[in-house]
């Protein structure tokens, strides 16, 4: 059992090794400013196939083996509260009062704009906050 685990490991390794070259320069320039979410879509965008779990999975393989620099894997910076998406939504509740969160929250999909914190479609809750954000902001009154 460990020959098998100990095989099928050093099979990933040369497997991520072998890729590195055409993902990793762009990892590192990256990497630490921008969030494994960013990366992840810009990497996908020039052809690769990555979730952001396995490439933190190759990113921290790849530290541990000292092929890649420990800095990877330091925290991204906070990313300062979206006021366009406040604003945004503020400004669909102000065009048509009536509509419902949930109606809000399929024409900011249809728009496609992304939900704050990731995701794919965007919740009613989420538009909540948001509206109660511009409410404080004094952007929209209800």
């Amino acid at each position: 059992v460990r020959a098998i685990s100990a095989a099928r490991n050093r099979a990933y390794l040369d497997e991520v090794i072998s890729s590195a070259q055409t993902w990793l320069p762009t990892v590192r320039q990256l990497r630490p400013q921008h969030s494994w979410d960013n990366v992840v879509r810009i990497l996908n965008r020039k052809g690769h196939d990555w979730t952001v779990e396995r490439l933190r999975r190759a990113i921290h393989r790849m530290v541990r083996e000292r092929l890649a620099e420990p800095e990877l894997l330091g925290r991204s910076p906070r990313r300062p509260p979206e006021d366009n998406l406040m604003k945004l939504v503020a400004a669909i509740a102000i065009a048509d009062p009536d509509l419902s969160l949930r109606e809000i929250a399929a024409q900011l999909d249809q728009m496609h704009e992304r939900p704050p914190r990731g995701g794919r479609k965007w919740q009613p809750s989420s538009v909540r906050a948001l509206l109660d954000e511009a409410r404080r902001f004094g952007l929209f009154r209800p």
